[in-house]
């Protein structure tokens, strides 16, 4: 075979693998590798064959199945009751669809039980129609389309297939997507390549009770991926919008998936057990994990990357999940999930790309998570930011209960990009460290007293980049004295959502501020504009407007002063104007032993009266 493009599947996993435990500097380097390419041979691709020569079938004229035994082209036209049963041993068949409507009338439309390979060319300009009947059940051709070895499905024509049975296309080995308009309604799931699942280009409209479109290969570590270089993809499913039983890689296309009837499904209540594992969602506590169902946007039991497109996932699961790593490289993504908007079990990297997460119960959880570039947003209505995110047992019917390790070096490192954080729970979370040298991290935390807006066990180091944390002063943490860009911690009365405040230095000149968008009474800032043993103000209300990342450093003005401090050490702190700081550490419910161990940042706790007398 004449092969145009090389696949290097082991190069790439090992990249994959090797970018969970790297530096900013290796992580940069590896974003910039060439494209790892998929193997495509010459007859994947659409040629022209009335010159050559081809068998032409006419199906008005036939009368039940139609049974293929030789390689070849063949010209399909017309319309038929019954099925085309290619039986040709190692052999390469292609049939030409043009202008076609197959209504099956005993097991799959079209099926390849025994050959190399079936190329399906979707004649230009043509429709044609594939269905199989809904009473007939069959549990060895379990597709509309099945084919027992390799499908290539290429042409500009389009195809709608209902699949009445269970699936609408499957292939048990590759099957590889080049082009062409696909619209499916299936029973079960849409498209299944279960060695590999290869998309080229196209366009894809897919309903499915189960999965849109999955690989489902799991014993071999060299098969079981997916690879996407193009393509759009309008997917409404049951369970999965698409899954992969090892590696999914997205170059590029533009993805609208809603799982599991969406974002509204899932279930954010907090304070309940609920056991489980990976891809459960909304199950009772009696079902085992073999009874349980996954509705979430993409997966992967491996790696999970992508490199650029556009996505609009509407899940009531994860809406990007994966079992080992996460590389976002790129792209612009929009989601909203019933459950953590980006769930990686190892390490998530984000490099670039634009992330708004407008809805989830976490927004971004990962074991280790590492973001060195990127424009990211996260509403959540319990942690924004979550490195080991715990077991999610404090969360009742919670569609994933990640299952993390207690203990461990877990981190949240932060080298660049910008990000925008608006939490009802913890806003930057870490079960061990937290690092930041670069871009910027806003965070606009709860305003009871059971989260704060920052909350690691055991060091935040600051020595770089823009940070603002606000929330309640209950359960708030400042950096470390490890750090090395000096911390201002600002304890007051509380203030009333959306109430303007801002620094400004000892000359008067505002420096930074922002609105936050609820209740608050502590403040945590660093910048690279404080300077130690200077004196800053802080003004309440006024006026000014926030940028994308959601501070302000132009145009601060008005407002009351509330307090006047001179920054004497890396961090500093203040009370005043009658605020109870509190400080205990807390346990978050799901981590075992999680108390923090750098308790020296947290607000000094005001001890009642009748403790006093005792103690």
């Amino acid at each position: 075979m004449n092969y145009k493009r090389i696949a290097a599947f082991g190069m790439l996993n090992l990249a994959l693998v090797l970018c969970g435990c790297q530096t900013k500097a290796s992580a940069d380097n590896e974003a910039t590798q060439q494209k790892t390419e998929i193997s495509y041979e010459d007859n994947d691709y659409y040629t022209e064959y009335e010159n050559a020569a081809f068998t032409e079938i006419d199906l008005d004229k036939e009368n039940g199945d139609v049974t293929i035994q030789e390689a070849g082209t063949y010209e399909l036209h017309g319309s038929l009751k019954g099925s085309i049963l290619v039986n040709a041993k190692d052999e390469v068949v292609r049939l030409i669809l043009k202008q076609v409507s197959i209504s099956a009338e005993s097991g799959p439309a079209i099926r390849c039980s025994d050959g190399k390979k079936l190329i399906l060319s979707l004649y230009e300009g043509t429709k044609n129609q594939l269905s199989d009947t809904a009473d007939l059940k069959t549990t060895e051709y379990d597709a509309t389309i099945f084919v027992q070895n390799d499908l290539t499905i290429n042409g500009s024509g389009s195809l709608v297939i209902e699949a009445n049975i269970q699936n609408a296309v499957k292939a048990k080995d590759t099957l590889k997507l080049m082009e062409g308009n696909i619209q499916i309604q299936s029973v079960d799931n849409g498209i299944i390549g279960k060695d590999a699942l290869y998309v080229h280009a196209g366009s894809y409209q897919i309903k499915a009770e189960g999965d849109a479109m999955k690989s489902t290969y799991d014993k071999d570590d060299e098969k079981g991926d997916i690879m996407i270089e193009n393509g759009d993809f309008q997917l409404e499913s049951g369970q999965d919008g698409i899954q992969a039983t090892r590696s999914l890689v997205i170059y590029n296309g533009s993805f609208h998936i809603e799982s599991g009837g969406g974002s509204e499904n899932g279930v954010k209540a907090a304070n309940a057990f609920q056991p489980g594992g990976f891809g459960h969602w909304n199950q009772p506590q009696s079902e085992t994990a073999e009874d349980v169902l996954s509705a979430k946007g993409l997966k992967a039991e491996a790696q999970l990357t992508i490199h650029d497109g556009s996505f609009a996932l509407n899940t009531s699961d994860d809406s990007l999940h994966a079992n080992g790593d996460i590389t976002i490289n790129g792209g612009n993504l929009t989601l909203a999930s019933g459950d953590d908007g980006i769930h990686s079990d190892q390490t998530l990297t984000i490099q670039n790309g634009h992330i708004n997460v407008t809805e989830s119960y976490e927004g971004l959880e990962g074991a280790d998570i590492m973001i060195n570039g990127g424009d990211i947003q996260v509403c959540s209505s319990d942690d924004g930011i979550n490195a080991a995110g715990g077991s999610d047992n404090d969360n009742s019917n919670q569609p994933s209960p990640d299952q993390f390790m207690q203990g461990g070096a877990y981190k949240l490192e932060i080298h660049g990009g910008t990000i925008l954080i608006d939490a009802k729970g913890d806003g930057l979370d870490s079960n061990g460290t937290i690092e930041m040298d670069g871009g910027s991290a806003v965070v606009f935390g709860p305003s009871d007293g059971g989260n704060g807006a920052l909350d690691y066990d055991k060091a935040f180091t600051i020595s770089g980049g823009i940070l603002i944390a606000v929330g309640s002063s209950q359960m708030a943490q400042a950096p470390s004295n490890s750090s090395t860009q000096p911390v201002l911690m600002l304890q007051l009365s509380q203030q009333d959502a959306n109430t303007l405040f801002y620094l400004c230095d000892y000359s008067g000149n505002p420096i930074i501020g922002a609105v936050p968008k609820r209740a608050y009474s502590n403040i945590v800032v660093s910048t690279p504009k404080l300077e130690l043993t200077k004196e800053y103000q802080l003004y309440i209300g006024g006026s000014g407007t926030a940028n994308d990342a959601g501070y302000i450093e132009s145009g601060l003005q008005g407002g009351s002063l509330n307090t006047t401090i001179t920054l004497n050490d890396i961090i500093t702190q203040n009370s005043q104007n009658g605020a109870q700081p509190g400080g205990f550490p807390h346990n978050r419910g799901n981590r075992g032993n999680d108390f923090p161990t750098d308790t020296e940042h947290m607000p000094p706790q005001e001890i009642p009266s009748q403790t006093k007398k005792e103690l």
